[in-house]
Order: structure tokens, then C-alpha cells, then sequence
């Protein structure tokens, strides 16, 4: 009944229904094959890497690089492959299991992540506020280990999609970045900052593929738009056209691409409890999401080759 609803609201939004959401499908069988036949073989470790990566994550990351992307193929199948074998060393530990890094607690503390609902999807709702990113760069973080620990954030985040339940399988969040507290003057005078900000931004995107459905930026000020030139580059083509740069008066806009107010954290005029993440990690241990399919499957055991032509 729940999702019944959803789906009425979504149609009177005019929003493609739950249902027909690429994500909460297999991959289609010219799809496996061309992981099988084309990619698998390029692999580090050819299907031992698959079999370290959930097969979820196997999915999405296909369908982030190959089906969803828009470069030549050439270039579509090599970013593939890079981001299999990255995500087989990512999945190696337990990041979250490690200790923090010298000034994450500042960094934690400049971007104040909280946790809200679920869009008309069932994707997870979450919220950043872009603070004062020169504190992060004066308590001596270097950008490579502000990348190590916006992954730690990913993976929480990701690990949290998959405890909720929901009727359609989701891997995708929903992510809105406040800039009421963004200081523009060390941005734009200062190129420790902006480095920083480039990587704590953009600096874990190459590890989570796929992952996001909207990006918000809300409370964006007039002069934005200058700024978000600096990070754009390290933006992925594609997640650039999930993005949404907004003002002040943002929450008409995120229910017309079917994020209800009770799903907005109380924090930024909606009706979800404010959740910081922090308090959320406790028991949050290595997650096995639910599989879209049964495992990957071995190249024996796939119909014989045909022509693959992503989309």
C-alpha cells in the first residue's frame, strides 16, 4: 500500500513510476554478457574481482560506467574497468571499522552531515552544509586523506540505503548541500581551500559510481555559480545533469522531483527528525545488500556473445 501511494503521488507529479526505475532491475542479458566477454578478462583479477565486489555493486557500477555513460565506448569501457578493480580494493576493509585520521573530527564538524527520510523512490534523503573549509585546511589535512574520509561518509551512506526496506531495491541516495554557511572569500582567494574543497566535493565520487539520484544545492548565493566552476571539472558528466542549484526557496522544487517534506531534515524546513550520521554508525558493520539477482554469473554459464550497444 505504501508504494501504491507512492507511485499515485508520483503520477500526479508527473514522475516515471517506481517500476519502471532502471535500478531496481538485473542487468538485461546483453549487458552480462558484455561484462562477461569485454570486461571480466581486463579485470585485475579477472572474476575473483567481481566475486569480492557485492553483486549490487557489481550492477551499479556497470550500469554507472557502461549503460549510463555517455563517452565512446573506448573510454566508457576503460572507466569500467578502473572502477571494478578500485572498488575491489575499497570493499578489502572495513572502513568504517578503522580509526578516525588526524583533523577528521574537524572536517565532520565543517560539514555537519545529517540524515533524513525517503523520496517517492525509497532512495535516502541526506544533507551536508558546506562550513568553513578553511578550518579543515588550517588543522593540517592533506586532500588525499579528506578523500579517505568523504568515502568513510559514502559508505555509511551507503550502508544505511540498504537497511531501509523497501519494495524496489535502491542504491541511489538523495543528497542536498546547503551553502548557508559558505565562506566564498577563502574559496575564491585561496588555493588550499579550493583544492580541499575540490576533494572533498568530487574526491570520493570515483568510488561510489552511481550512487547518486539528485544532487540539491540549496541556499546557493548569487554569486555561486562562479565558485562551481572550480569544482565542476571533477564532476562526472552524467552526475552533472542530476544537479540542481537553487536559492533560498528550494522545498517546492524538491517535492516536484518527489522528495516530500517529511523526508527533509527539520534543519532545512522540513518535517524528517535532524539525524546526525555520527550518532547512526553504531552497529552499522559490513553490509551484504540485497541482490538484484542471484550472483554474477561465470562466463560458462552465460547465453553465447551478441552485439552490445549501451545506451
Amino acid at each position: 500500500l505504501q508504494c501504491e501511494a507512492a507511485d499515485a503521488a508520483l503520477a500526479r507529479l508527473k514522475l516515471p513510476s517506481n517500476e519502471s526505475l532502471q535500478e531496481g532491475h538485473a542487468l538485461a542479458a546483453d549487458e552480462q554478457i558484455y561484462l562477461a566477454d569485454t570486461i571480466t578478462p581486463r579485470l585485475r583479477r579477472r572474476q575473483a574481482t567481481l566475486a569480492a565486489i557485492d553483486v549490487t555493486s557489481c550492477v551499479r557500477i556497470f550500469r554507472g560506467m557502461i549503460t549510463n555513460n555517455k563517452g565512446p565506448l573506448d573510454q566508457r569501457l576503460r572507466e569500467a574497468i578502473e572502477a571494478y578493480d578500485r572498488a575491489e580494493v575499497f570493499f578489502e576493509t572495513d572502513v568504517l571499522a578503522e580509526p578516525d585520521l588526524h583533523g577528521e573530527d574537524v572536517l565532520r564538524r565543517a560539514m555537519n552531515t545529517i540524515v533524513g527520510g525517503e523520496d517517492l523512490y525509497g532512495h535516502l534523503v541526506w544533507c551536508e552544509c558546506l562550513g568553513d573549509i578553511s578550518a579543515v585546511v588550517d588543522a593540517g589535512v592533506q586532500p588525499a586523506d579528506a578523500v579517505k574520509m568523504r568515502c568513510r561518509v559514502m559508505e555509511a551512506v551507503r550502508r544505511l540505503q540498504y537497511r531501509h526496506k523497501t519494495a524496489h531495491i535502491r542504491y541511489k541516495q538523495v543528497y542536498i548541500l546547503d551553502l548557508s554557511e559558505i565562506s566564498l572569500g577563502s574559496l575564491i582567494t585561496s588555493s588550499k581551500v579550493r583544492e580541499m574543497t575540490k576533494a572533498i566535493v568530487g574526491g570520493a565520487n570515483d568510488f561510489f559510481p552511481e550512487t547518486l539520484w539528485k544532487l540539491f544545492i540549496v541556499n546557493a548565493p548569487f554569486v555561486f555559480r562562479s565558485a562551481y566552476s572550480v569544482v565542476s571539472p571533477v564532476i562526472h558528466p552524467t552526475t552533472k545533469e542530476k544537479i540542481k542549484i537553487l536559492g533560498s526557496s528550494f522545498l517546492d522544487e524538491l517535492e516536484r522531483n518527489g522528495v516530500p517534506l517529511v523526508a527533509v531534515p527539520r534543519r532545512l524546513g522540513g518535517g524528517a527528525p535532524d539525524r546526525p550520521l555520527s550518532t547512526l554508525l553504531e552497529g552499522l558493520g559490513p553490509t551484504n545488500p540485497p541482490s538484484l539477482t542471484e550472483p554474477v554469473p561465470l562466463e560458462a554459464t552465460l547465453p553465447p556473445p551478441q552485439a552490445m550497444n549501451p545506451v
